[in-house]
């Protein structure tokens, strides 16, 4: 696993870069060695060897420099001589790994980075310049920001987070060393300006106990920083919110502190001579790579390593290790995967992001990273309890809400965009009846019954076929034949079809809401095509488990969310075909007193409770009889189904859903993913 990039750009997903300290491409990015997934053309072989490369992840994390951060470190004055470098060892690498354009960074770089290689570019100066080496290097790096300088104030370039305070910063700090920089003098003092006026801000919230946004600049307040009340601040491993650079800032401007050299010496006996962006990360890349898997759809292959992990998380989590509640993004992530894997957590824990306001006041304001809020929305959508978990519910609102607001802005990255626009529509996780009826005779007797005409020969024969064929393979499964109960599920959602096209129709009988329900949510599907499904999954189900409550309690608020989510997106289309839909229910029932905007939102209102019912229901462990398995199928339905309606009615405009499962399932995938 490469984690922390710096050195890489072009794998990472945009949103991630509206994460970036300086010189980096993201203080969070985690990326995995390029794999390409061929689900259904891969070999046995190739499969064996992506997923033992996969397992070695697990264990083994790969770290890259980062340049930006080297640099700083390497400015560090040795502890019994002002005039002298501490880690001499990072001046060497600097010096050695220069790129061929002058600049240090990314490699490959990226069209909407410069700001993050002049940024690199600059610090790795700083230190040879310091320590009075490597003229001809510096000479080419000058040559670099001379020629890449316009990116200064380039709107449409992406800033690193702090590029206002740090970049000026460094400027400064060469002219101290007597290092003249090519950049536009007008430029130079109108970000002078803009240091200052950010300053005054951040350091009245520092004032005022709200400290937590100095970490994305730390380094670039220099001597105007309280580091006094910022050493306050600093973990168990010595370090400065976990970064090299802000804690070898606070060697510099501070004073000698052992906690932090401790920290910087350790990283350096492990990586001989450079620094990663963020350090250590064996907690945040876990969680990256089990999300992964998980939005991959494959970790059922990992099922011994991801419990493994989530089992150190969940107890790092009872003990509130500051790894995972120092971070934003990491705390949502954790608590998102912690619940939907049946981990008991509960909400209060993000209490603290409840108020927008307030959140942006006392975490990272106008800094704050989009990750950190796409995590968090994600958090809010895994709600169980209505009164419980309230805290999700204001946090869901809110944050949607700035996402709308973001996704406004024309300087958004596309890819950062989607991911918004992606966290919104797909509310609820990733892609991720009880029989009563005997055999019937309307089945092996169809010869002797015959057909009203050619298109029911054609279909029945097609269904016929299809059972048949299922039911056998039912029966290796589960060791019985469930042929009797597939066919009572078709004849059950046939009859109810029969009833939508009769009486609802052609006679114009509107329904009750509990009429409707208990008709439409078959004909959606989820009864028989989930419990169809069960059969084939691979735990034996006995007749009796099948039958209990549970089985119909999941499938019936299931089918209830699928069918609301149908009716919501199809209601133009249904009202225009005469069909009798949720909507047109209770505007019909409320004598016109209900608008469609208001009886969509009642609807919606259901729907949510219903989804909050499946999930507590998925997530109970206690006085189960189904396997975790089995209950994940009818979450994953839902998803589905939501999936379907992305873009409106999926059903009747299926092409767009068809390239969208081609991709998803036949296309080649290459998984550069966090």
């Amino acid at each position: 696993m490469i984690l922390g990039l710096r050195s890489k750009i072009i794998p990472l997903p945009d949103h991630k870069l509206g994460n970036i300290k300086l010189g980096s491409v993201t203080k969070d990015a985690i990326c995995h060695r390029p794999c390409r997934v061929r689900c259904s053309h891969s070999t046995a072989s190739s499969m064996e060897e992506a997923k033992e490369r996969i397992r070695e992840t697990f264990g083994k994390i790969e770290l890259s420099p980062s340049s930006y951060d080297t640099a700083w470190v390497a400015m560090v004055p040795s502890r019994y001589s002002m005039n002298q470098p501490c880690f001499p060892q990072c001046l060497d690498w600097i010096l050695e790994n220069q790129r061929e354009d002058g600049s240090w960074g990314l490699n490959p770089s990226h069209p909407l980075l410069v700001k993050d290689s002049l940024s690199s570019t600059l610090a790795s100066l700083l230190a040879l310049r310091k320590w009075r080496i490597g003229d001809n290097q510096v000479q080419r790096g000058l040559g670099f920001i001379e020629t890449h300088g316009w990116a200064v104030d380039n709107k449409d370039q992406i800033s690193p987070l702090g590029f206002e305070i740090i970049f000026p910063c460094m400027i400064n700090y060469a002219e101290k060393l007597n290092l003249d920089l090519p950049l536009d003098p007008n430029l130079v003092n109108m970000m002078l300006c803009e240091r200052e006026l950010t300053i005054e801000r951040a350091l009245k919230n520092e004032f005022e106990g709200n400290m937590a946004n100095v970490e994305y600049f730390a380094e670039g307040l220099g001597e105007l920083c309280h580091w006094k009340e910022m050493m306050l601040r600093q973990r168990h491993n010595g370090s400065l919110f976990d970064s090299p650079a802000t804690t070898a800032a606070a060697l510099i401007y501070h004073q000698y502190d052992e906690k932090c050299f401790g920290y910087l010496n350790s990283i350096l006996k492990l990586h001989d001579n450079w620094v990663p962006t963020i350090c250590p990360t064996k907690i945040h890349s876990n969680l990256f790579l089990v999300d992964a898997l998980q939005n991959l759809g494959v970790d059922r292959y990992f099922k011994t390593e991801v419990k493994r992990v989530l089992d150190e998380i969940y107890r790092l989590w009872l003990e509130k290790n500051e790894e995972i509640f120092s971070d934003v993004a990491h705390c949502a992530m954790a608590f998102r995967l912690l619940r939907m894997n049946n981990y008991e957590v509960s909400s209060e824990e993000l209490e603290g992001f409840v108020d927008q306001e307030h959140f942006f006041t006392t975490s990272s304001g106008k800094l704050m990273n989009h990750v950190a809020i796409l995590e968090l929305h994600r958090a809010s959508q895994v709600a169980i309890h209505e009164r419980k978990d309230h805290i999700l519910d204001k946090i869901s609102t809110w944050t949607r809400n700035f996402m709308e607001q973001k996704l406004l802005d024309k300087h958004i990255p596309d890819r950062s965009k989607k991911e918004m626009e992606f966290a919104m529509r797909k509310f609820y996780g990733t892609f991720d009846r009880v029989e009563t009826r005997h055999f019937h005779y309307r089945w092996e007797g169809y010869s002797t019954v015959g057909f009203r005409s050619e298109r029911v020969r054609i279909f029945f024969l097609a269904l016929y076929k299809m059972v048949e064929e299922i039911a056998a393979k039912a029966e290796t499964k589960q060791g019985r034949c469930v042929k009797d109960h597939l066919i009572n599920l078709w004849i059950d959602m046939l009859k109810c079809m029969l009833v939508e096209l009769d009486l609802w129709k052609i006679k114009s009988t509107t329904p009750s809401i509990e009429e409707y329900l208990s008709v439409a949510c078959v004909t959606i599907g989820v009864p028989c095509f989930v419990l169809t499904s069960l059969y084939l999954l691979g735990p034996k189900l006995s007749k009796d488990v099948i039958e209990s409550s549970e089985v119909s309690a999941l499938c019936n608020c299931t089918a209830a969310v699928a069918r609301l989510i149908n009716d919501i997106h199809s209601y133009k289309r249904e009202q225009a075909e005469s069909s009798t839909n949720m909507v047109s229910i209770l505007i019909t029932q409320s004598q016109g007193t209900i608008s469609e905007e208001e009886a969509i939102r009642q609807i919606k209102e259901m729907m949510e409770s219903k989804r909050r019912e499946l999930l507590g229901m998925v997530l109970q462990n206690k006085e189960s009889q189904l396997p975790q398995v089995c209950k994940d199928l009818f979450w994953t339905t839902i998803n589905a189904a939501y999936s379907i309606h992305t873009h409106g009615d999926g059903y009747r405009f299926p092409e767009e859903f068809k390239n969208h499962i081609n991709d998803v399932i036949y296309k080649p995938l290459n998984q550069y993913s966090p």
